[in-house]
C-alpha cells in the first residue's frame, strides 16, 4: 500500500512533469535566425537534465527504478504534446540514462545506429522504444505495475513521433554527413516519396527529367545549400516529394535564385509534419519559355477519342497549377489542334506539343495506367517536372489480368453471367483482408451488392486496375510485388502483422473449407439437377428450370471463390519454396486424349492417313477399334461437360459435339505436331513438389467443379429457350444467349417477341462487326458516372446562357453566390453555386458543401478543377464575363453536358434532384 508521502509524491510528479514538459522548452529560431549547431547542442542538453530531473523528483518519494519514474516521464511528454504538439524524446531519453544507464547506453546505441541507417525518423523511432522497453520489460517486470508503464511510456511516445515529429534541427545530430539523395540513383518511394522515387525511375529509363536532390528528415540543410550553391544563373524550386501524405495541394516555389530565398522556401512554407513524414525534393530549374501540363489522355470524355490533352502557358508552371490563368488547350496526339475560337497572341510550337502528348503516352505505357505529366521547355529541350497518376474520372480497365483466362469476347448472357459471379468472388477474397463494418440491424434484410471490378468493351473481359490498386496498397502490396510473394509476406510479418496472419489462417483453412462445400452443398446441388436434367420423359416446366438457373448461378459463384482461393494460395506457395513453373502443364483430359491416341497409333499404320474420315473408317474395320470407340465414351463421360472455351455458354460442351475430339485426336496424330513420348507431364521430384501437387490436384477438382456448372447452367438456358421458341416468344433456342442474365430472369410472357427479335438481331450485328476489327485496346477508360438531371424539362424559358468548359460533370440548380475578393470570401452557405475568379485554396474547406462552382478563368488541370472532380463537385470553368453577369441570391442551372450556365427566373417552378 501506498504511504502518505508516495501519495503527495504522485500529486506533485503528476502536476509537476506535464507543467515543466510543457513551459520549459528553447524555441526553434531567434527571429528570423535558425538555431546554430552550437544552439541545438544547447537545446539537446537542456532536453537530458529535464528528463534526468523528472526522475530525481520521482526518487525523492518513490525507490530507485520504480514504475513510477516510467509514469513522470509520461506526464512529462503529455505536457510537452499538449502545448508544442511535439514529443519530448531527447527529455525521456535523459530520464531513462538516470533510470537505468546500462541498459539505454546499450540498447540507445543500437537504436542510434538503426536510426542513421534507416533514415527514416519513424522506423528509427520504433526501433529505439521497442528495444529499450522490451530491455527494461525483461529485468523490472517482476514489479507490480511496471510493465504496464513501460508499454504505456513506448507506446505513448511512438503514437506522438507519428503525429508531430520531432523538429529536424534535433535529429540532425545523429547523421553529421553531408550525403543527399539525388534523381540520378534509385529511390524507394517508402522513404524518398512516391513522386521523388518515380521521377528517378523515369531518370533511369532515360526519360528527360531534370536533375534534383533530396532533403531527407535529418539531413543538414546547410550543408544541402554549401553543396548546390544556388545564383542568379541557376535558380531552383522546391516541392514535397510526395502528395500523398499532405492534406493540402502542394504548389512548386519557382526560381529561387540564391541561398537565402531556398533556405526561406524550404523552412517557412512547408509544415513540420509534412517535413518529418517524407522529404523535400529541390531541383535545378531551367529557364521556361513555355510550361504545361498534359493528360496522357483526356478527362470527362472530352472528345469522342481518348488522345492526350495539353493545357501551355509562356514561362513558369505555377499559373498552370493554380488556376489564375487561363491556358492554351491542344487536343491529340500526332497531330494537336488548339481549342477555342479565339487565336492567342503566342502560339507554341507544335513540335513541343506533340513531343509532350507522346511523352505523357510513354509515362502512361510505362505505369501501366493514365499519367498526367507536369513539364517545361527551355528554348531547346522539353524538361519532365513531376509526374502523377490520374485518379479523379473514374475507373481504369485493363486487360492484363484476364487475356489469359478470358482470350476471346464473350457474348452478352455470357458476360453478364462472368461480370456478376467473378465480382461476387473477388468481394469474397478482399473482405478477407479488408474486412467490411457489419451493418446496422436496420439493414440486415438488404443485400449489398459487390463493388464493380468486371466490365465489358467489345465482348472482351476486362479487369478494373484502380480497384486492384487499391486493394494491393491496402494489404501494404502492389502488383510489381506479385511475383516475389517471399519478400512481399516478410514485409508484411513486419508491417503488417495480423494481415499476414490472417492470410495464413486463410490458407491453412482452404481445403477444409473447401471438402465441406463439395460435400454438403456442390456435389448434392449438382447430381440432383444432372439427374432432372437427363429425364427426357418429363420435362422441366419453366419454373423447375427458372429454379434451376439460380441454384446454379449462387452454387458458380462460390466454386469460383474457391477456384480464385486455390490459385492466390498455389502461387503462393510456389513462391515460398522457391518452385518455378517453367513450361504450362499438360490437364488431364489432354492427357487421357494423348493415350487414347497413342493406343490408336500402335493399332493403325502411320502413313497414307491424312484426315479424320479416313482414321475412324479405318479404325472402325480393325477388329481391336470397338475398344478405341469405348475408351473415347469413356472420355466423354468424364470430360465431355468440358469445351474448349467454357466460360462461353453459346459454346458447344464436347459431350454435344463428339466430332470435335475426332479431329483433335487426329490433328494430335498426324498433325503438324506429332505425337509427344512423355503424356504424363510428371513432375520432379521432391517433397516440395508433391506438396505442391497436392494443391495442384484439389484445384483441379474445383475447376471441373466450375466446368459442370456452367455445362449444366447452360442445358438449362437452352432447356428454358426451348419453351420460349414454342409459344413463338423466339426464333431459335441459341436466341437466349444474345440477351443478359437479368433480362432471361425477368423475361415473362407479356414481352413482346418483335421487340426481343430486333434487341436480339442489334445485339448479333454489332458483336459480329466488332469481332472483325483488330485486337482489343489493352486499357479501356470510363469517365465519370452518368450525368444526372437536376431539373425538369418543363421549366420555364431560360436566357440567354453563358458559355464555358466543363471541368467536373454532374448537373445542378441552386442560387449563386458571388465572391470577388479571395482574400476576404463571403459567408458561404450550403448549396450554394460559388462564382469566383478561380479557386483559391483558402476556399478548398468549404467546396464539401457547395452545390457547384463557376470560375472566370482557370485551366482544367488546376488544382481547384482537380479537386472538384474528386468531390464530384459540378464546375464550369472559363466563363469570362460570370461575375459581371450574375447576382449573388440568383436561381442558376449548370448545363455540364454543353457546359452553359442558365439564368433562370426568379419564379421558374424547378425540380432540384442534385
Amino acid at each position: 500500500m501506498m504511504t502518505m508521502t508516495q501519495v503527495w509524491g504522485c500529486l506533485i510528479v503528476l502536476v509537476a512533469a506535464p507543467f515543466l514538459g510543457a513551459f520549459i522548452v528553447l524555441p526553434q529560431q531567434v527571429g528570423d535566425r535558425r538555431l546554430s549547431r552550437a544552439d541545438t547542442g544547447l537545446k539537446f542538453a537542456l532536453e537530458l537534465v529535464l528528463g534526468a530531473g523528472i526522475v530525481l523528483l520521482t526518487r525523492q518519494f518513490f525507490p530507485s527504478t520504480s514504475p513510477w519514474e516510467l509514469l513522470g516521464l509520461l506526464a512529462l511528454v503529455m505536457g510537452r504534446y499538449w502545448r508544442k504538439q511535439e514529443a519530448a524524446m531527447i527529455a525521456v531519453l535523459g530520464g531513462l540514462l538516470l533510470h537505468d544507464w546500462q541498459i539505454t547506453l546499450l540498447v540507445g546505441f543500437i537504436g542510434f545506429v538503426g536510426l542513421t541507417m534507416f533514415r527514416q525518423i519513424r522506423w528509427g523511432v520504433w526501433e529505439i522504444l521497442t528495444l529499450i522497453t522490451l530491455a527494461l520489460v525483461i529485468r523490472y517486470g517482476n514489479q507490480s505495475g511496471y510493465i504496464v508503464a513501460a508499454i504505456a511510456l513506448s507506446g505513448t511516445l511512438a503514437w506522438i513521433s507519428s503525429k508531430a515529429p520531432d523538429n529536424r534541427d534535433v535529429w540532425r545530430l545523429f547523421k553529421p554527413e553531408a550525403k543527399f539523395s539525388s534523381l540520378d540513383q534509385p529511390l524507394n518511394p517508402r522513404q524518398a516519396g512516391q513522386g521523388a522515387a518515380k521521377l528517378s525511375h523515369l531518370k533511369q529509363q532515360g526519360f528527360p527529367v531534370l536533375s534534383g536532390w533530396l532533403l531527407g528528415a535529418g539531413d543538414d540543410l546547410l550543408a544541402l545549400l554549401q553543396f548546390l550553391q544556388p545564383d542568379g544563373d541557376r535558380p531552383f524550386m522546391v516541392r514535397l516529394s510526395s502528395e500523398k501524405p499532405s492534406k493540402r495541394f502542394q504548389i512548386p516555389i519557382e526560381q529561387l535564385a540564391d541561398s537565402q530565398a531556398l533556405e526561406s522556401a524550404i523552412l517557412n512554407t512547408f509544415s513540420r509534419e509534412d517535413l518529418g513524414q517524407q522529404s523535400i525534393l529541390i531541383q535545378a530549374q531551367p529557364q521556361a519559355v513555355w510550361s504545361g501540363i498534359t493528360y496522357s489522355r483526356a478527362p470527362l470524355g472530352y472528345q469522342d477519342t481518348q488522345a492526350p490533352l495539353t493545357e501551355v502557358l509562356p514561362d513558369l508552371i505555377t499559373p498552370l497549377i493554380v488556376g489564375d490563368r487561363t491556358p492554351q488547350q491542344y487536343f491529340g496526339l500526332e497531330k494537336p489542334k488548339l481549342q477555342g475560337k479565339v487565336l492567342p497572341e503566342r502560339i507554341p510550337p507544335i513540335a513541343i506539343i506533340r513531343e509532350a502528348a507522346q511523352l505523357s503516352r510513354r509515362l502512361e505505357i510505362e505505369f501501366g495506367t493514365p499519367q498526367s505529366m507536369e513539364w517545361c521547355f527551355d528554348g531547346k529541350k522539353l524538361w519532365i517536372l513531376w509526374v502523377r497518376s490520374i485518379d479523379c474520372f473514374g475507373q481504369v480497365w485493363t486487360r492484363e489480368y484476364l487475356q489469359t483466362l478470358m482470350p476471346l469476347p464473350l457474348q452478352p448472357l455470357s458476360a453478364s453471367l462472368f461480370k456478376q459471379t467473378g465480382e461476387q468472388a473477388i468481394a469474397n477474397i478482399m473482405n478477407v483482408f479488408t474486412p467490411q463494418p457489419k451493418p446496422e440491424p436496420t439493414q440486415l434484410s438488404l443485400s449489398a451488392s459487390p463493388p464493380e471490378f468486371i466490365t465489358h468493351y467489345r465482348g472482351y473481359s476486362y479487369c478494373s486496375h484502380t480497384r486492384s490498386n487499391h486493394f494491393l496498397e491496402t494489404i501494404d502490396l502492389s502488383w510489381a510485388a506479385l511475383p516475389q510473394i517471399t519478400k512481399a509476406r516478410f514485409r508484411s510479418i513486419l508491417t503488417r502483422p495480423a494481415l499476414f496472419f490472417r492470410y495464413l489462417r486463410w490458407d491453412m483453412g482452404w481445403q477444409k473449407e473447401l471438402t465441406q462445400d463439395i460435400q454438403r452443398q456442390i456435389t448434392p446441388i449438382l447430381k440432383t439437377i444432372t439427374l432432372t436434367n437427363d429425364i427426357k420423359e418429363q420435362p422441366l416446366t419453366l419454373a423447375e428450370l427458372g429454379q434451376n438457373v439460380e441454384q446454379l448461378h449462387r452454387l458458380l459463384g462460390n466454386v469460383l471463390t474457391h477456384y480464385l482461393k486455390g490459385q492466390i494460395i498455389l502461387r503462393t506457395r510456389r513462391s515460398l519454396l522457391k518452385v518455378n513453373v517453367a513450361t504450362r502443364e499438360i490437364s488431364q483430359e489432354l492427357q487421357a486424349l494423348m493415350r487414347i491416341a497413342r493406343d490408336i497409333q500402335n493399332l493403325l499404320p502411320t502413313e497414307g492417313i491424312a484426315t479424320r474420315a479416313e482414321l475412324f473408317a479405318t479404325l472402325a474395320d480393325q477388329p481391336d477399334g470397338e475398344n478405341i470407340f469405348q475408351q473415347i465414351d469413356r472420355w466423354l463421360a468424364d470430360y465431355g461437360h468440358q469445351g474448349n472455351y467454357p466460360w462461353e455458354l453459346a459454346q458447344k460442351r464436347w459431350w454435344e459435339d463428339p466430332g470435335t475430339i475426332r479431329q483433335w485426336i487426329t490433328e494430335l496424330l498426324y498433325g503438324k505436331e506429332r505425337l509427344s513420348q512423355d503424356t504424363t507431364g510428371a513432375h520432379e521430384s521432391g517433397w516440395r513438389q508433391g506438396y505442391l501437387l497436392r494443391t495442384e490436384q484439389r484445384l483441379g477438382t474445383v475447376q471441373d467443379l466450375m466446368w459442370t456448372c456452367l455445362a449444366q447452367l447452360r442445358w438449362s438456358l437452352l432447356a428454358i429457350a426451348d419453351h420460349w421458341v414454342q409459344v413463338g416468344k423466339l426464333d431459335c433456342a441459341t436466341d437466349i444467349f444474345w440477351l443478359r442474365l437479368a433480362e432471361v430472369e425477368e423475361l415473362n410472357i407479356a414481352t413482346d417477341p418483335q421487340k426481343l427479335s430486333l434487341l436480339i438481331q442489334h445485339r448479333r450485328a454489332v458483336f459480329n462487326a466488332e469481332r472483325q476489327d483488330t485486337a482489343p485496346p489493352p486499357l479501356k477508360i470510363y469517365g465519370q458516372p452518368q450525368i444526372r438531371e437536376a431539373i425538369a424539362d418543363r421549366c420555364l424559358d431560360t436566357k440567354d446562357p453563358l458559355q464555358g468548359q466543363v471541368a467536373s460533370a454532374a448537373a445542378v440548380v441552386a442560387q449563386a453566390k458571388c465572391c470577388r475578393y479571395l482574400q476576404h470570401p463571403p459567408s458561404i452557405g450550403k448549396n450554394d453555386i460559388l462564382i469566383v475568379p478561380y479557386l483559391h485554396e483558402t476556399l478548398f474547406p468549404f467546396l464539401p458543401q457547395l452545390k457547384g462552382v463557376i470560375t472566370t478563368q482557370g485551366g482544367l488541370f488546376s488544382q481547384g478543377a482537380r479537386l472538384a472532380r474528386e468531390l464530384r463537385l459540378p464546375m464550369i470553368i472559363n466563363v469570362p464575363n460570370a461575375l459581371a453577369v450574375i447576382q449573388t441570391g440568383q436561381w442558376l442551372r449548370l448545363n455540364s453536358r454543353t457546359g452553359q450556365v442558365e439564368l433562370l427566373p426568379d419564379d421558374c417552378l424547378f425540380i432540384n434532384n442534385g
